[in-house]
């Protein structure tokens, strides 16, 4: 899950809108705006709006220490400004 916050109040702080930001990054609308709303988690295109926005990406483990031999169930991805 990707701390979409953080890429929606940037791009509103430097006033770039979804389809400004896609062009930017050499993607389609849909490609954002399905990062946006979290129903994509494509890392290529993350690091590419994280690059224009100049966030730095932060994986955060969300499972606990005595589950670490399973299988990662979930990866939270948070976003520095």
């Amino acid at each position: 899950m990707i701390d979409t916050e953080t890429i929606k109040k940037k791009m509103k702080r430097l006033g770039i809108t979804q389809a400004e930001l896609a062009k930017e990054c050499g993607v389609s609308f849909q490609a954002i705006n399905m990062l946006l709303n979290n129903k994509t988690l494509n890392k290529d295109l993350l690091e590419k709006v994280c690059e224009r926005l100049e966030l730095t990406v932060c994986i955060v483990d969300t499972n606990p220490v005595e589950e670490k031999e399973k299988p990662k169930k979930e990866e939270r991805v948070q976003l520095i400004d």
